[in-house]
């Protein structure tokens, strides 16, 4: 019988564990599971190595392009790179990118190809990420602009630009099921693509102050199915809403009456392009022999002609900081916030100005009260769970020293400490996210989903269901069903679920919606510097405060001086240390205006 961990022949020892024979033959190196063999990207430190990465970022490329071999079935040997690469941000790309489980360098073509038809034929296991940065925004290159006339009769150019940085982590999980879609510059990504020439849309150069950046976040659950098709899809539907407009703009000579770029025009072109994509998708899922049954959260943000347009579905959450001398205005708007500063180093705040945030999206939770309406009118109900997070506790590192710095927060705040007292705008808004004693109330549809509005989810929505117009069995309780604001068709949900004992399991109208809701707000004002936009799925907002995100980020970006790039890879990485059960992804938007640049150099 061979013997364990190097004992002499013959001689009877006690088994030893593989990953403890090391140290008996001399090493005293601790032995660090596999999925703890990152080394972190320490706020504090310079020159450490980064997660295992592939070789390239998220490649560039038209939507329906080939793509790369893929490497999920037998991986390469990866290389090691640098913090340095985390440094350094890359060039304009004008072409549309994807990123998380729709990265062109981890799967192979669409996801409508027909190798994806069996369900969880397109998991991405757990592959490490790769940050994508870029910049965008400012004047349009000489050779982006199709003609001198153009340019001569075009509006003055903005002088707004950004720099981005987006990353996808699969954290805990076995798989990636969150992608994203940037593109810095939209117009020019519809000329590289298959969407055919810019003067038949409704939107074009000459309309733009300055490049228009487009940035989506699909977080995808049951199946990364709906996360990659809104991907690959997004761009076709929003050029297609373009095209339509154009068209009817022409036939009703409303042309030149109003700017196409008006955030009014912005909302209605990616609120129908939602809906349309939507329904494609609920199409499909049934199509060709597929059973797919995953939906995604979505969370779609447009910067244009100096205004941000953001739609969403579900519980992903964005968030945009600036820091104002002015204080007045927006001590009067309930919808912003002053991050205050702590006392005893527990903040690192050394600036003038002062810093306002506010949440520009509205998260759709069941336990929301237009949400439970909407569900218990369709005859559905909503269940509650109640949970402590031991599990996250027992992820956190606490080695990590921004996780201190929110837990140091957390009991503060908790304890009443009179040495760390919080404002009344931080009372109003702290969730304690990270304390481990906090008590989670998860509220689900029909006691499934723990979302309320969302792309896909076929199986409760009523457009893709049987319909129910048989009369019910008991006269009296079919009185009761009767449903009198409109003339709709009742219909069956084909999931087993648990039903409640008077329920009737029919339902009218959607269980879950998916009409997203928008916001609009200018940016790159005038007496506004150091502004940020923050997406990101729940994966963050999970473990993470708002108040807690907008710290970290100010200190990276204006502090520290990191890259969007890197300061998105740490933020997902700081989820992730603070325990995080899900994927993270994150896309950081440093905005800024020529002038700010040159005031840097």
């Amino acid at each position: 019988q061979q013997q364990s961990g190097g004992s002499s022949a013959g001689q009877k020892s006690k088994y030893v564990p593989p990953h403890l024979r090391r140290q008996q033959e001399g090493s005293t190196k601790k032995y660090i599971p596999p999925h703890l063999r990152k080394t972190p990207i320490s706020s504090t430190s310079g020159g450490e190595t980064l997660p295992v990465t592939p070789s390239s970022p998220p490649a560039a490329g038209p939507l329906f392009a080939p793509m790369t071999p893929t490497r999920n079935e037998s991986p390469e040997p990866l290389q090691y790179s640098t913090l340095d690469n985390l440094d350094v941000v890359g060039p304009p790309v004008t072409d549309f990118v994807r990123g998380g489980c729709a990265d062109p360098n981890l799967i192979e073509g669409s996801i409508l190809d027909r190798k994806y038809i069996p369900r969880k034929a397109s998991r991405v296991g757990k592959m490490p990420a790769v940050a994508f940065g870029s910049y965008g925004g400012g004047k349009m290159n000489e050779g982006d602009i199709p003609s001198n006339n153009e340019i001569e009769s075009s509006k003055k150019k903005s002088s707004l630009r950004w720099e981005m940085g987006a990353v996808s982590e699969c954290g805990v999980r076995n798989s990636n099921e969150d992608a994203f879609l940037v593109a810095n510059d939209l117009l020019n990504a519809f000329q590289l693509g298959s969407f055919g020439t810019l003067p038949q849309t409704f939107w074009t150069h000459q309309d733009a102050v300055h490049s228009l950046g487009l940035f989506a976040i699909f977080d995808g659950h049951c199946g990364n199915e709906a996360a990659r098709f809104a991907v690959e899809r997004l761009g076709h539907f929003i050029h297609e809403e373009l095209v339509r407009e154009r068209q009817n703009s022409v036939s009703d000579k409303k042309c030149g009456l109003d700017s196409p770029l008006n955030p009014g025009n912005i909302e209605s072109i990616l609120h129908d392009a939602i809906l349309k994509m939507d329904d494609e998708f609920c199409t499909v899922c049934q199509e060709d022999g597929r059973q797919w049954e995953s939906g995604a959260t979505a969370l779609v943000a447009m910067i244009a002609n100096e205004n941000l347009v953001i739609g969403n579905l579900g519980d992903c959450r964005g968030i945009l900081c600036r820091f104002v001398e002015d204080t007045h205005s927006y001590e009067a708007d309930e919808d912003w916030y002053r991050l205050e500063n702590l006392p005893d180093g527990l903040d690192s705040s050394t600036e003038s100005k002062q810093c306002f945030w506010r949440e520009v999206t509205n998260t759709h939770t069941p336990s929301a009260e237009k949400e439970r309406e909407r569900i218990e009118k369709a005859n559905g109900w909503i269940t509650t769970e109640t949970e402590i997070p031991i599990g996250q506790l027992r992820r956190m590192d606490l080695l990590d020293e921004d996780v201190i710095g929110i837990l140091k927060r957390c009991l503060h705040y908790t304890s009443g400490n009179t040495m760390a007292p919080i404002s009344d705008s931080e009372r109003s808004t702290k969730e304690f996210k990270a304390a481990p004693q906090r008590i989670l109330h998860i509220s689900r549809v029909c006691g499934e989903l723990a979302v309320s509005r969302a792309l896909g989810d076929r199986d409760f929505k009523a457009a893709f269901n049987t319909s129910s117009n048989d009369a019910f069995p008991d006269s009296e309780a079919a009185q009761q069903q009767e449903v009198s604001s409109e003339d709709e068709s009742w219909w069956d949900c084909p999931l087993w679920l648990p039903y409640p004992d008077d329920q009737k399991r029919r339902f009218q109208g959607d269980l879950v919606s998916n009409t997203p809701d928008f916001q609009r707000i200018k940016v790159g004002e005038n007496g506004v510097s150091d502004e940020f936009l923050l997406l990101a799925c729940d994966g963050l907002w999970d473990v993470m405060d708002t108040d807690d995100a907008v710290r970290v980020v100010r200190d990276l970006l204006f502090h520290k001086k990191w890259t969007a790039k890197k300061a998105a890879a740490r933020l997902a990485e700081l989820a992730i240390h603070l325990g995080s059960s899900d994927n993270v992804t994150v896309i950081l938007i440093r905005l800024f205006s020529r002038e700010d640049e040159l005031n840097c150099k």
